[in-house]
């Protein structure tokens, strides 16, 4: 019987020298681009999934926290 080997559909993980980091994010600060389309010029990857911005905390462009919305919320009429 034959095996089947199915592909991981993790994605392999990219590490970026700071030097890298910085010429994404220079080039989006100069505001030619949107973030995804520095992100797919630099990787190849359509999805950036918020990392541009993760390095601008990293390497001190950003020193404030985004404040995220809280998942909880009220139900009036919640059956007991």
């Amino acid at each position: 019987m034959e095996e089947k080997r199915f592909k991981s559909k993790r994605q392999t993980i990219r590490y970026f020298r700071d030097k890298q980091k910085r010429g994404m994010i220079n080039g989006y600060l100069k505001g030619s681009h949107s973030k995804h389309q520095i992100w797919f010029d630099f990787t190849g990857k359509p999805r950036e999934m918020e990392q541009i911005l993760k390095f601008m905390r990293q390497l001190g462009y950003l020193d404030e926290q985004v404040m995220k919305k809280p998942l909880t919320f009220l139900m009036e009429n919640k059956p007991h």
